[in-house]
């Protein structure tokens, strides 16, 4: 669905790779992690504080913490959806959630990851431009007016 030309949720379309398998033959668990990084990518490009602005040396986001839930393996050659939401943000912080699906729609992993945003000059955390504050409100708008993934989890969150 869209809303205001603002995807809701965020989607990235991938196959799992003969070197993501593990011992167990499915998905290692680092490669969920992978996934979940590159499907953000779609939604922290739109607000501009995706990989291109990194590159910029002025800003970028890292993790702060995350919660992730594993329930359904993937194997070599399997097609998958990252999905992202953002399910709240300040002028430091962004809190987003995603899921992992495969080709049928069965929920293979998901996650909540709390990012924070810093300042390449310092390496401390700084408010995010207000250009990037104003679209993530937007985003933050569009996300809000669909329901709530009704298996969110108790994860990570920005304090009040």
């Amino acid at each position: 669905m869209m809303s205001e030309n603002i995807p809701t949720p965020y989607v990235y379309d991938a196959v799992v790779k003969d070197d993501w398998l593990d011992e167990n033959g499915h998905m290692n668990v680092a490669y969920y992690m992978s996934a979940f990084d590159d499907g953000g990518e779609v939604f922290f490009a739109d607000p501009g504080i995706g990989w291109e602005y990194t590159r910029q040396k002025i800003g970028t986001v890292f993790i702060v913490s995350s919660k992730v839930d594993y329930f359904s393996e993937l194997m070599a050659g399997q097609k998958f959806r990252v999905t992202s939401r953002l399910l709240e943000f300040n002028e430091k912080m962004l809190n987003v959630y995603y899921e992992i699906v495969d080709a049928e729609e069965r929920l293979c992993a998901r996650a909540e990851i709390l990012y924070i945003h810093i300042l390449f000059a310092t390496r401390k955390s700084a408010p995010m431009p207000p250009k990037v504050l104003a679209r993530l409100d937007k985003i933050f708008g569009a996300h809000q007016r669909e329901p709530l993934p009704e298996n969110l989890g108790a994860g990570v969150g920005i304090r009040k």
